[in-house]
């Protein structure tokens, strides 16, 4: 059901109760049952109309999601585990924006383990690697879950996965398509590892008569015992309706972590996925970045996502304060094929309600750069308050297609998080 717009008392009440109970030490047992709790709520807003959501001004709201976490095992390798949530989003409809309270199970599963192998049956996450392709989306107040069966098998220096299943929390998703998966992890020496993994998602109920696959790989390796550097590399190949796709992306990180107290690190990190000429009526080349996580990767305002897109990022973190965490993340955003679409999520729509592109690419790839200044303050080991702002610039491409929302943007959250 849809409820009225909260007031800011509701929202300092509640950020009230989250203050006084992160004071609260939770007692520790060693029962086969336990209580995982985690209540978040966050508070945001934007002093103008952002791009990606044409001439409709997104509300500043208190928006609460509680989770309740219930575990059990026993000794012989049985584990049942219930996550009931109750969260607050806000949906578009029509012209006005509308908080929606709904209560539902994010999380209700059964596992059992023999020896190295483990299967697990009910709605539970799928999130490998860093979050590219598969990820819960924890950033939205939704989330991800799937209805899904997993078979692991774990030794020493490896670990695989076989899954198959269907979203089954998600934001927007009317077509749900089924994701069949093999996800291994390799470890190759005392820090470095691969993830090598095989995915394919079809949905023979859609008209188009979808169906991806994608291959893909991801060697982490340690240099100088200081020096992080990853490459992630997947193809796609398959069939979007009468269309053949081919597609590919890649992401590579240099994390640099330097000596002091401060933890200070250095990211520097490229990021490429495919695009094409959307008119195009037998080839799709744009990369499809599947359950992936763009929040991670292209910035808190998620003006881009893995789909053809260019970026370049610099990210400088550390916590040189005691309690505290922070960090400077920019991203520097442009299209991979000028002719395709921009995307956040779907194709990014101008104020006339239509798609943002330019079919001979005249108006350029630059899109524009998102600067994010993000502070995490651990008041206890339960309560921690984040506090983030967020600057664009625009770029040619947006200046071009759509000068009315031309305009800097700066963003802004407040988001209190209880759990233990």
């Amino acid at each position: 059901m849809h409820i009225a717009k909260q007031k800011p008392l509701i929202g300092a009440g509640l950020l009230s109760a989250l203050l006084a109970a992160g004071q609260m030490v939770p007692a520790q047992t060693s029962t086969p049952f336990s209580f995982q709790p985690e209540w978040r709520i966050r508070h945001d807003g934007s002093q103008a109309n952002a791009p990606s959501i044409g001439s409709t001004s997104a509300p500043q709201e208190w928006l609460s999601r509680l989770r309740l976490g219930f575990a059990w095992h026993d000794s012989s390798g049985l584990s049942l585990f219930v996550q009931p949530q109750h969260r607050e989003s806000e949906q578009l409809v029509g012209s006005h924006w509308r908080v929606q309270s709904v209560a539902e199970l994010y999380q209700g599963y059964v596992e059992k383990r023999y020896g190295p192998w483990s299967v697990r049956v009910g709605r539970q996450i799928l999130a490998y690697g860093v979050h590219r392709l598969l990820d819960d989306d924890n950033w939205n107040n939704i989330s991800r879950s799937f209805d899904a069966i997993r078979l692991r098998y774990e030794r020493r220096g490896a670990s695989t996965d076989l899954f198959v299943g269907r979203v089954g929390v998600a934001d927007g998703k009317p077509i749900r398509p089924v994701l069949t998966g093999l996800y291994s992890t390799l470890t190759l020496g005392p820090q470095n590892t691969t993830d090598l993994y095989l995915l394919y998602v079809h949905d023979h109920e859609a008209d188009n008569n979808f169906g991806l696959w994608t291959v893909g790989t991801r060697p982490v390796v340690h240099l100088l015992g200081r020096i992080e550097a990853s490459v992630e590399t997947a193809f796609q190949f398959g069939s979007n309706g009468s269309k053949a796709v081919t597609a590919w992306a890649y992401g590579a990180t240099l994390n640099t972590r330097f000596p002091g107290k401060a933890g200070l690190r250095l990211l520097l990190e490229r990021d490429f996925a495919s695009g094409g000429s959307p008119t195009d009526p037998h080839h799709t080349n744009t990369f499809d970045p599947l359950f992936g996580s763009s929040h991670a990767f292209f910035g808190s305002l998620i003006y881009a996502n893995w789909r053809n897109v260019r970026q370049w990022r610099v990210m400088l973190s550390g916590a040189p304060i005691r309690r505290w965490e922070l960090s400077v993340d920019t991203h520097f955003l442009a299209l991979a094929d000028a002719r395709d679409y921009w995307y956040a999520g779907g194709p990014v729509k101008g104020v006339n309600g239509l798609p943002l592109r330019s079919p001979n690419g005249t108006a350029g790839r630059e899109i524009g750069t998102d600067v994010d200044l993000i502070a995490t303050y651990h008041l206890s080991r339960t309560l921690s308050l984040e506090m983030g702002y967020s600057h664009f610039f625009p770029g040619h491409f947006i200046r071009t297609l759509a000068p009315t929302l031309a305009h800097e943007v700066n963003w802004f959250y407040l988001q209190p998080t209880w759990r233990f």
